[in-house]
């Protein structure tokens, strides 16, 4: 279960491509979930199992197609017991019916744009659960689920109390294989949900209420784990949904939604075509090589670039522009992040990863919340056994990467 703030995925196929250095190509069909990659295939398997591990982990959450959420409310009594909640007789008027019209009307856009069309999240009516004063998130949610239509993919359940400043404003279960095919399985058998408290529906939002938290949640339904800096939490990042989402609404009070993702969780849920990621080679790539990528959902060129580290971890640069879902930079540049899908990061026994949803993209370009972006003007980027520089930034980015062997 994921506590947060105050699909079939893609089948990956690995292969050769030269463009000056020696790029291994991921390719994702954005139709089938992942099939174990096959580490042979690029001959390294030690510096691609991480990848192929991390993709996998994505493939019991739906992220192409259909998904539909089932919208229940729970009607917290003025005499709750429960610590997560506000002692204030405040109570929202919430409806089912009238709640999932509101977030159908907003939600599914913002997916719509992060996902290239290829993830449609619905919001259908459930009902309502009467809680007693006994009564907590989990028990509402679990009697949510309880009740749940089988033609449901996951439930969402909002109280009709806000919570106390320090306790997490929702969570999510990202629920558990139901021996179905991905995108097959009734939220009844897979127990996928989320929970919010009331404070992102209170009237003083306006006409639309900030959903940016909704979608963090649902992000983790999708399997994506959080972002940010180790030292501080993993709340501290302005480049992820799935770390500071309210960081566009920091700059822009209008904004309701998210900005958008990290490449990794866009590859994973299969939302990249085939010409879309390389993966250099550090024991070929002994020099420097010219390499361009366009802006994260450009739909040209490459978009993401991943450089294996060792087992268990990579690094991934981007560049991201001041546009769409990161209109709110406040310059445009290059983010380089640390995956880190080893062991010791989620507390797995050894030799076996985290999965998608357990570990933590680390940003490494500067410090929270991560917005001091790689430009033409930085010194180069040195770390983890490479070198990025960025030569030029246009429509596109223009990088020079070296393996360094120091």
């Amino acid at each position: 279960m994921d506590a947060d703030r105050g699909r079939p995925a893609a089948r990956m196929r690995l292969g050769f491509l030269l463009t000056g250095v020696v790029l291994l190509v991921v390719g994702c069909s954005a139709v089938a979930p992942p099939a174990s990659v096959d580490p042979a295939q690029v001959g390294d398997a030690a510096q691609v199992a991480v990848l192929a591990g991390f993709l996998d982990a994505a493939r019991e959450h739906p992220a192409v197609g259909a998904d539909v959420y089932e919208v229940w409310v729970c009607d917290v009594p003025v005499d709750t017991a429960d610590s997560t909640y506000y002692p204030s007789s405040l109570r929202l008027e919430l409806h089912p019916d009238a709640l999932a019209a509101l977030l159908e009307g907003v939600v599914p856009e913002y997916w719509d744009t992060l996902s290239d069309g290829r993830y449609a999240p619905s919001f259908v009516a459930g009902s309502t659960i009467v809680m007693g004063p006994g009564d907590g998130p989990a028990q509402c949610l679990d009697a949510a689920l309880g009740r749940a239509n089988e033609a449901s993919d996951a439930v969402l359940a909002v109280a009709t109390a806000e919570h106390r400043p320090d306790v997490a404003g929702g969570f999510s279960r990202t629920g558990l294989p139901c021996g179905h095919p991905v995108g097959e399985c009734p939220v009844t058998e897979s127990g996928r949900a989320v929970y919010l408290g009331a404070s992102d529906f209170h009237p003083d939002w306006g006409e639309v209420p900030a959903v940016d938290l909704l979608e963090h949640e649902m992000g983790h339904l999708l399997g994506w784990p959080h972002s940010g800096s180790a030292e501080a939490g993993s709340y501290d990042s302005a480049l992820d949904v799935m770390s500071n989402s309210a960081a566009p609404r920091s700059v822009d009070p209008t904004r309701r939604h998210a900005q958008g993702t990290l490449g990794i969780n866009r590859l994973a849920a299969g939302w990249l075509d085939a010409s879309a990621v390389a993966v250099l080679d550090p024991e070929t790539t002994t020099t420097a090589g010219q390499l361009s990528l366009a802006p994260a959902g450009a739909g040209r060129g490459y978009e993401l670039l991943v450089l294996p580290v060792g087992p268990g971890q990579l690094l991934t640069v981007e560049y991201l522009d001041r546009a769409g879902l990161y209109d709110f930079l406040p310059e445009r540049g290059v983010a380089v992040t640390l995956v880190d899908a080893d062991a010791a990061e989620c507390g797995t026994d050894a030799g076996q990863p985290c999965t998608s949803a357990d570990g933590l993209h680390r940003p490494l370009n500067g410090a929270a919340p991560s917005t001091d972006l790689l430009t033409p003007d930085d010194p180069p980027w040195n770390g983890r056994g490479w070198i990025v520089e960025v030569v030029e930034v246009d429509g596109d980015a223009t990088l020079q990467i070296t393996a360094d062997r120091r």
